[in-house]
């Protein structure tokens, strides 16, 4: 007799374990346009229960962006493009890492690494982009990268985006207005 409950109470346990890990990630693709035109560079956060997740806007005109491995679920989005404003002082790399500098706003917790690898590959630091390798991106090519959007999309809590993230692949494009 004590074989049934030992096997339900086994049924339960594992059933209930098998519930609780992380959720299949998903991947999403899009395209991001401010006025009708492909805004040409940018970061996007898709913020949801689980975390921040930063990606990248693709610097070639097109608008478009991609990022993998976003648990599913409700997510807030922000972008902003001031990271390639081409008018900014740019801050000394590694000091919002050590508490002397500021993140842009609107930059999630954590994001220091990928705005500073971002804006290095501009610059042409690091390996990456334009510049000749070194030194500061010349200001005619940040101004191609940059287009000023309202400041509410640099708000999760103003942006107005959001998205429902379903596992497998996902596509959704954010069209910005004034």
């Amino acid at each position: 007799m004590r074989i049934v409950p030992l096997a339900a109470l086994a049924a339960l346990v594992f059933g209930v374990a098998g519930c609780g890990g992380s959720q299949t990630p998903a991947s999403i693709t899009g395209k991001v346009t401010y006025q009708g035109a492909p805004l040409p560079g940018g970061t996007m956060t898709f913020f949801t229960e689980n975390g921040a997740y930063p990606t990248s806007i693709a610097t070639d005109g097109s608008g478009t962006y991609s990022i993998k491995d976003v648990p599913v679920g409700s997510a807030s989005v922000t972008i902003e493009t001031e990271t390639f404003n081409p008018n900014t002082e740019r801050p000394e790399y590694g000091a919002a890492m050590k508490g002397g500098g500021k993140m842009p706003k609107g930059a999630p917790k954590g994001g220091e690494n990928k705005f500073k690898a971002e804006r290095m590959a501009v610059e042409g630091k690091g390996g990456g982009g334009g510049g000749g390798g070194f030194g500061p991106a010349p200001k005619e090519e940040l101004e191609k990268l940059y287009k000023k959007i309202p400041a509410k999309y640099m708000d999760k809590r103003t942006s107005g985006l959001k998205m429902d993230i379903v596992r497998g692949s996902n596509t959704k494009d954010f069209e910005l207005t004034d």
